[in-house]
């Protein structure tokens, strides 16, 4: 039996490709939830839907933090970035959702591991 697999990832450069260094954040994602919208106008209120996507990150390194000017991705934590969820069921991989970062936000801890919460 065949396992399926997932790989999260953000356009962080903005160069069109989730092929840069620290782009998959697969590794660092501890929970995923999304909504599909739809592209096309409801004949009922005659407006489209935008689909949604929350994840949760370990952000021990502080990389996913605006205020840490050491993060590799300083300056490149903005929102409108392209992101894309995508999964692999042994055989087809497949895009889940994509779609655009609304916004990042650390979750400091003083007694556990931090986090940041992505927003698409």
């Amino acid at each position: 039996m065949a396992t399926g697999t997932y790989v999260l990832a953000v356009d962080w450069s903005g160069d069109g490709d989730f092929a840069d260094t620290g782009e998959d954040i697969t590794a660092r994602t501890l929970e995923v939830e999304y909504t599909r919208g739809a592209d096309y106008a409801s004949q009922l209120v005659g407006k489209a839907v935008a689909g949604t996507l929350v994840a949760k990150l370990n952000n021990v390194s502080g990389d996913y933090s605006t205020f840490n000017t050491s993060s590799p991705l300083t300056g490149n934590l903005v929102p409108g970035r392209k992101v894309k969820l995508t999964g692999n069921d042994g055989t087809t991989t497949r895009t889940l959702w994509s779609g655009f970062l609304d916004s990042i936000e650390p979750l400091p801890s003083a007694t556990g591991a931090n986090l940041a919460t992505l927003r698409a």
